[in-house]
């Protein structure tokens, strides 16, 4: 993993910081979420990182003349907080030597505790998960409880049927559509990492109303209030608009 740091934010002590990384899954709904993140906190870009995995990207923002890349690490100093925008996907023979790599830097960096952030395919829902929220929270065993985890949100159920394979689980971790998110917690629970994820069960398509709702649940797990969401220029040409 390649880390490209802007304005000698390299120095930064980035213990006490939290982690935010969104996957590429279900739905964007993560990257929308990030979107919303980034813009409402008025974060800075500190870094753009590059892995041979990654499937090269480039974009417009939507701001003056700012080029987006397929992977970037936004700072809020006062919040103590870091959020990833990963907008590339992965290349399928590197998924496993990726994710092994972002949580060699994030230990490396020694955030306090890291928290994924997905979309999962409504359509495999199992029958508890039908009604009420659909929001869900898993955590390692490094992290144990979130005291600021809202009694709203409910752990993800652990899946012990027969007709799903193992090696599919990850242990006894479900998360359809999610991307990198099973490996990412299969891999810190292993070595004994701090790390949650959160996921939105979703479908494809315009994703903004449950983009808000997995924002202000991320906010509340980072025990973090706003008064209100912005959304980024960048979601004018959503659709083709503005163009």
């Amino acid at each position: 993993m390649e880390v490209y740091w802007r304005n000698g934010a390299e120095a930064e002590v980035l213990a006490e910081y939290t982690v935010v990384v969104p996957t590429v899954s279900v739905g964007h709904v993560a990257q929308l979420c990030a979107d919303l993140l980034v813009e409402s906190l008025e974060m800075t870009l500190a870094a753009v990182l590059d892995h041979p995995g990654m499937l090269p990207l480039v974009g417009y923002t939507g701001k003056d003349s700012e080029l987006a890349t397929g992977l970037e690490a936004y700072v809020n100093r006062e919040k103590k907080l870091l959020v990833l925008q990963c907008r590339s996907e992965v290349a399928k023979a590197y998924r496993d030597t990726y994710t092994s790599d972002l949580l060699a830097w994030v230990t490396k960096c020694k955030f306090t505790k890291c928290l994924v952030l997905c979309g999962a395919d409504a359509s495999q829902r199992s029958q508890s998960q039908l009604d009420g929220t659909q929001l869900r929270f898993a955590a390692t065993e490094a992290l144990g409880e979130v005291p600021s985890l809202p009694e709203t949100i409910p752990q993800l159920e652990r899946i012990t049927g027969q007709d799903i394979d193992p090696q599919v689980l990850g242990g006894d971790v479900f998360i359809p559509g999610g991307g990198l998110a099973r490996r990412l917690y299969s891999k810190a629970n292993e070595a004994g990492l701090p790390l949650g994820v959160l996921l939105l069960f979703t479908s494809q398509g315009n994703n903004i109303p449950q983009a808000h709702m997995l924002t202000e649940a991320t906010l509340a797990v980072l025990d973090t209030t706003l008064e209100r969401l912005k959304a980024p220029p960048s979601w004018r040409l959503l659709m083709g608009g503005a163009m």
